[in-house]
């Protein structure tokens, strides 16, 4: 709900409740306020607005203690309330009592099992600037001349970092140069092999996104952009699930990232939809239809020594043909799966549906958080990466971001712990499997925003346009699969293969969004089907 050009609120529920679980085994009830009842409760008033706020926080409570069985109110029940200082806990506290409640700490088990995000615990944004309504670009302002000497003279002179490969990309390397340039002395470099596609991307994404880089190609054949300080939100991630960065730093910042961006996406396709003449070769295909149409050399690139399962190898063929089951539900083969998803993903089919600009590749390895907060105290976002940016259609540019994101620790399982438990055979020619609860809590969270914030309402969008976007989903729910496949190699991390092929079979037969929400809800829990 827009308020006026510098300040929005975001929808929500006044109240979130969940039953959940401690390591023992023990059923415990958690409620807590949304984002906006959150505000309205633990944020000043002013211009005498005393009673209202009374009757407007008794009603709160209301629902609170309704919701809640009447149970004693937590702190931990705010959004913010890692925020507060002492002193206000305590006057919050006093401030409450006089309302008919009372504030604890006390946990019903003294196990030390950290708690679930729910979803408005995973917001710290109650009301947020509208920071999108400028564009910017960054750019390096030299002549190619200029930056092609001032190249050469950084060769000869050794001051080139070392070129690195993100663990989050496999199409280019990059690394940061100190030129001899009065203006911008450290520039970012990349080589890839899709120059044109990227310059050109760029160009369209800075009508659409809020901050985006344009970058300029060397005659010698390297991308350079000016230096960003910061990093990835990927890498907020990764950070945190290593246990790198602690939870309290990175939460918020990776969380506030997401809302950001559950922003200006659908901001991005109302903006774009209806400007394209056409989508006859979104080049969105590139990491998803052609990676499906060559399973066969794709794979045996990945994995030409085969595959192991439970410790046996098998030959790809083997694998392609072998029958598929999970959790108890029989699937076809790896290759009868695929053959459907080329149909799925063809160019032709998936342009029936809405098409719209998108990044195509808007994951969190492509998203830069600024190091430091700036004048309006946020932290920049700079989109990156427009090697795959276009009119393309609007469920396959949701796909890597809702699959990498979602299922990060599953995607980045040979090298970081993955949640849930797992196992794998293969018997009579079937690999049989067995996965529970493979998304995490922080997942999860993200997970709620992209639903919320991000695809209810660009499919409510739709509606309004006539277009029923239901009917595109099993474009998105073969995408997944792509992404599954075919994002990393794990030669010798054969679970963590086997746990996103679990994953992408599972949402590849995913036909409407209800049944996308519904898949999406026995990933996060264990649930055992027959």
């Amino acid at each position: 709900m827009m308020l006026d050009r510098d300040v929005s609120v975001l929808y929500d529920d006044w109240i979130y409740h969940e039953t959940t679980h401690c390591t023992h085994g023990n059923e415990f009830q958690k409620t807590a306020f949304g984002v906006t009842a959150d505000m309205l409760m633990t944020g000043l008033w002013y211009y005498g607005a005393e009673a209202a706020r009374r009757d407007i926080v008794q009603r709160l409570l209301n629902c609170y203690l309704k919701a809640s069985a009447n149970r004693p109110m937590l702190i931990t029940c705010f959004a913010r309330h890692g925020d507060f200082k002492a002193w206000y806990t305590e006057r919050l506290s006093l401030d409450l009592g006089l309302v008919g409640s009372q504030t604890s700490d006390e946990l019903l088990c003294g196990c030390s099992a950290g708690p679930r995000f729910l979803f408005n615990k995973a917001c710290s944004t109650m009301i947020k600037s509208q920071i999108s309504e400028q564009h910017r670009v960054l750019a390096l302002q030299y002549p190619i001349d200029d930056l092609d000497n001032a190249l050469e003279r950084a060769k000869h002179g050794h001051v080139w970092d070392p070129a690195s490969l993100s663990r989050f990309s496999s199409d280019s390397t990059h690394g940061l140069l100190t030129l001899d340039l009065e203006a911008t002395p450290r520039v970012f470099w990349k080589q890839s092999k899709y120059n044109v596609a990227e310059v050109q991307g760029s160009m369209l994404a800075a009508d659409y996104f809020p901050l985006t880089q344009r970058p300029l190609v060397t005659s010698s054949g390297y991308l350079l952009c000016p230096e960003f300080l910061g990093k990835t939100q990927a890498d907020w991630r990764y950070g945190y699930c290593s246990g790198e960065i602690d939870g309290s730093i990175a939460i918020p910042v990776i969380l506030d990232a997401e809302l950001r961006k559950a922003e200006d996406a659908p901001a991005a396709y109302v903006a774009s939809y209806g400007k394209s003449s056409g989508c006859d070769r979104p080049l969105v295909n590139r990491p998803l239809y052609d990676r499906v149409a060559m399973e066969g050399t794709r794979l045996a690139e990945m994995y030409p020594g085969g595959i192991d399962v439970q410790d046996q190898r098998l030959a790809l063929h083997q694998i392609m043909s072998a029958s598929l089951s999970i959790n108890g539900r029989s699937y076809l083969s790896l290759r009868s799966i695929l053959s459907h998803s080329l149909a799925r993903l063809d160019t032709q089919h998936c342009a029936m549906g809405p098409i719209v600009f998108g990044l195509g590749d808007a994951h969190g390895g492509n998203i830069m958080i600024a190091d430091e907060l700036n004048g309006r105290s946020y932290r920049d976002l700079l989109y990156i990466d427009y090697e795959v940016s276009g009119f393309h259609p609007l469920l396959l540019d949701l796909a890597k971001p809702l699959y990498n994101d979602v299922f990060f620790s599953t995607l980045m399982g040979d090298s970081l712990a993955m949640p849930g438990t797992f196992t794998c055979i293969y018997r009579d020619g079937a690999v049989i499997m067995t996965l529970d609860r493979c998304i995490d809590d922080l997942g999860e969270a993200i997970l709620e925003i992209k639903k919320r914030h991000l695809i209810e309402p660009i499919r409510a969008y739709m509606t309004t346009e006539e277009v029923a976007l239901d009917e595109f989903v099993p474009c998105l729910a073969h995408a997944s699969l792509a992404c599954a496949l075919f994002t990393r190699d794990y030669t010798g991390h054969w679970e963590t293969l086997w746990r996103n092929v679990c994953i992408g079979v599972v949402l590849s037969q995913v036909k409407d969004f209800d049944g996308l929400w519904e898949e999406f809800d026995g990933l996060v829990r264990t649930r055992h089907r027959h």
